[in-house]
C-alpha cells in the first residue's frame, strides 16, 4: 500500500456514504431473514437519515421488537425497543472505511447489522 492516498480514501468515508450503505446492508438482511426463518419481518426507510426494522406478530399487525437507525450528525445510532441505544462513526481503518464505537471497536457493516438485528430475527 505504499501508493495509499489516505487524505483522498478518508474524504470519501463519510458518515452518509456509510449510512446508505448500512441501509442497502440492513435491507438486505431482513430480506435474508423473512426468507430463512419465516418471520415476519419489516424493513422501513422513513427518511435519508432514519429506518426501522421490525418483526411483527404473526397473522396480525403487532409490532413484537424494532430496531431504529439513525445518522445524527457525525454518528450512525441504533435506537433499540426499551431506549438502548448504540453509536458509531466513519472511520478509515486499515485502508478501510468501517465504522467505530466509543470503546475503538471497529465493524465491518455486516457485523453492525448483526449486533443490531440478530436478538430481533433469532430471538
Amino acid at each position: 500500500m505504499q501508493h495509499f492516498h489516505w487524505v483522498t480514501a478518508r474524504s470519501k468515508c463519510t458518515p452518509e456514504e456509510l449510512f446508505g450503505k448500512l441501509r442497502d446492508r440492513v435491507k438486505g438482511d431482513v430480506q435474508t431473514a423473512v426468507r430463512v426463518t419465516g418471520r415476519k419481518i419489516e424493513f422501513s426507510p422513513t427518511s435519508n437519515e432514519l429506518f426501522h426494522v421490525a418483526r411483527i406478530k404473526a397473522g396480525g399487525n403487532q409490532t413484537l421488537a424494532a430496531v431504529g437507525f439513525q445518522l445524527v450528525g457525525h454518528q450512525i445510532v441504533v435506537i433499540e425497543q426499551g431506549g438502548t441505544s448504540h453509536a458509531a462513526r466513519a472511520a478509515l481503518q486499515h485502508g478501510s472505511c468501517r465504522l467505530t464505537d466509543d470503546d475503538g471497536r471497529c465493524f465491518e457493516l455486516w457485523e453492525f447489522s448483526r449486533d443490531a438485528l440478530e436478538d430481533l430475527f433469532f430471538g
